[in-house]
């Protein structure tokens, strides 16, 4: 009979230790840094993606949103600074929630893709746009313009909001 038993009980709890503290950690990163090669942000700031051309002009990336993004329920919105120069014509713009909170610093403009004929004027006014793609993920297009031309693409795509 072997009396080295022992060694192989132990070996056996090493293996169950090991793969529970690997398996916790996996998890732990996972909340908080989102799942590997599927979450994440992706920046792209020469080329094209997501149907966008880094260097187009607002009313090119907005035909690249009407053709690409205009499911329902997908919205395009800007938001500004109260203080900012532009805010007087974009205050007479804004999205109703907005002009509820007006104590806030920021102002915003949000609409239906799909309800757009053309670039509303709050689009032309404001650098940053956001593309939001209503599912059971959260998935958002960032645009970012200088001097009127397409400077940044940024794709954010999580299963769930973190804090």
């Amino acid at each position: 009979m072997n009396t080295r038993w022992w060694k192989w009980v132990l070996w056996g709890i090493g293996a169950v230790v090991a793969v529970t503290v690997l398996a916790a950690a996996s998890i732990l990163f996972i909340v908080g840094h989102g799942i590997p090669f599927v979450e994440g942000d992706r920046v792209v700031r020469s080329g094209a993606a997501y149907g966008f051309t880094i260097g187009s002009t607002r009313a090119e990336a907005f035909a690249a949103i009407k053709e690409k993004y205009s499911s329902p329920g997908n919205k395009v919105s800007v938001a500004w600074k109260r203080a900012s120069l532009d805010n007087e014509v974009l205050q007479t713009l804004e999205s109703p929630g907005s002009r509820q909170m007006s104590g806030d610093a920021y102002g915003y403009y949000r609409a239906g893709v799909s309800g757009l004929p053309e670039v509303p004027q709050p689009l032309l006014l404001v650098d940053q746009w956001h593309v939001e793609m209503p599912a059971k993920w959260v998935d958002s297009v960032y645009l970012t313009f200088a001097g009127g031309r397409l400077a940044e693409i940024q794709r954010s795509r999580w299963v769930f909001e973190r804090p």
